[in-house]
């Protein structure tokens, strides 16, 4: 996952990527943060990162039981992927109250309806955080209770990365950098040289890299248990879901087909 930011007003771009998508509804309070901190850049290990993956989360789950439908030209992108059991609501906001996001679409919420989603009863969500490893990493687990198939779905999310976003927009602007000139804002790409005007547009981006990973486990004691292949088929394909949702060489690769046009 990579996230774009505009290191001056704070706005988050290529906001047709979902996760940027769910950034870019929070990019004030983000922006707040960091000037309470009198920062322009977030630090690897800024507990707001950590947040912000939260965030991201709680906007991800919902997706799992609904059909997901382009804003565009409203192309069906995802169907609902069939539940094991029946669905229940599940309210988010609890699970991560200390999360700033949260506390702060809170407050100028009246519905918690925003926080809802549907998942399949039967299981219970956690939020783990790694404080002292990594503070800019968060995992969510959907764990199955008691005699459910399923021991646990997890998603884990860390920044590993923080830097220049230039040569990453010049590649989906359909260009081919070859070269950062330090000291003369400068880059060289094979179709031209990017400089001044240009290059400053491109500098004001910083690119927040994310590595998110995706893994369930189920009870094998539970083998023969009537809804035990419904259960991981249902997890394979939230992973499977999962994965598409974030990984960014996806969303890059149809950015440059369309580019090519």
């Amino acid at each position: 996952m990579r996230l774009l930011v505009d290191k001056n007003s704070g706005r988050f771009g290529l906001t047709d990527y979902d996760p940027a998508f769910s950034a870019a509804v929070v990019w004030e309070i983000f922006k707040q943060e960091l000037q309470s901190k009198n920062k322009l850049i977030p630090k690897l290990d800024d507990p707001v990162l950590r947040d912000l993956i939260e965030w991201i989360f709680i906007n991800y789950l919902p997706k799992i039981s609904s059909t997901e439908i382009s804003p565009g030209d409203f192309h069906i992108l995802s169907y609902p992927i069939p539940s094991p059991e029946p669905l229940s609501f599940f309210t988010l906001d609890e699970t991560f109250k200390d999360n700033i996001f949260v506390k702060a679409i809170k407050s100028g919420r009246e519905s918690k309806s925003f926080f809802n989603a549907l998942l399949p009863r039967n299981v219970k969500i956690i939020r783990k955080r790694q404080k002292e490893s990594h503070p800019a990493e968060s995992e969510i687990i959907i764990k199955g209770k008691w005699f459910t198939p399923l021991n646990f779905l997890s998603i884990t999310a860390m920044v590993v990365g923080i830097g220049s976003a230039a040569t990453l927009l010049l590649q989906l602007m359909g260009y081919t950098p070859q070269a950062v000139v330090l000291g003369e804002d400068k880059i060289i790409c094979a179709e031209k040289i990017v400089e001044r005007e240009e290059f400053k547009k491109l500098e004001k981006w910083i690119e927040i890299e994310v590595i998110v990973t995706v893994k369930y486990k189920m009870r094998g004691g539970l083998f023969f248990h009537p809804k035990f292949r419904e259960w991981c088929n249902w997890a394979e394909n939230v992973c499977l879901h999962a994965k598409n949702y974030f990984d960014f060489n996806r969303y890059f690769e149809k950015k440059q087909i369309r580019n090519r046009k």
